[in-house]
């Protein structure tokens, strides 16, 4: 994977910020299904 300081002397920080958002929504989404499915299997 390459490191965010070479994402930003290629591309920018716009490219960098988004792609940082957009892991971090990534992660959020799948620890929310994660609870959900558990949740659904316990009832």
């Amino acid at each position: 994977m390459l490191r965010p300081a070479e994402l930003t002397e290629r591309y920018g920080w716009d490219v960098t910020y988004t792609l940082l958002v957009v892991a971090a929504v990534i992660t959020a989404a799948l620890f929310l299904l994660a609870d959900r499915t558990e949740n659904a299997q316990s009832d």
